[in-house]
């Protein structure tokens, strides 16, 4: 997967196409675009989010622990452990949340990114 510029890095999750046209990984599971839903089951994916797409929010989807709360400025970045993946979320003002709290996280799906296991760019 080509590399990417910035700080923080874009997340990168490692999942593979589930039963049904899902995105499975320890971390969570989604829906797979529609493009991507009818790969052969087992197909390793990555989907990949930039940190400033990344909500912490009541009522999101997927659940976290927060690792770390750092100050940048006129924003934070959100450090969440989930199921062993490490997910950024970068906020605009002083979040709410203390290190070692479990908060809810979510993205628009619209704004993924999906690589295969050649780091291609899967078109969506």
């Amino acid at each position: 997967m080509a590399g990417f510029v910035g700080s923080p890095a874009i997340n990168r999750v490692e999942g593979q196409v589930g039963d049904g046209g899902v995105f499975a990984s320890p971390a969570f599971s989604l829906p797979l675009p529609p493009a991507l839903a009818s790969r052969p089951q087992g197909e390793v994916l990555t989907l990949a989010i930039r940190p400033e797409n990344v909500r912490v929010a009541a009522g999101e989807a997927f659940e976290a622990e927060v690792q770390l709360v750092e100050p940048q400025g006129n924003q934070h970045v959100v450090w969440l452990s989930c199921a062993g993946s490490t997910v950024s979320a970068v906020l605009p003002c002083q979040p709410e949340v203390q290190e070692g709290a479990k908060v809810r996280f979510g993205f628009d799906a619209g704004k993924t990114m999906w690589f295969d296991a050649a780091g291609s760019r899967a078109e969506v």
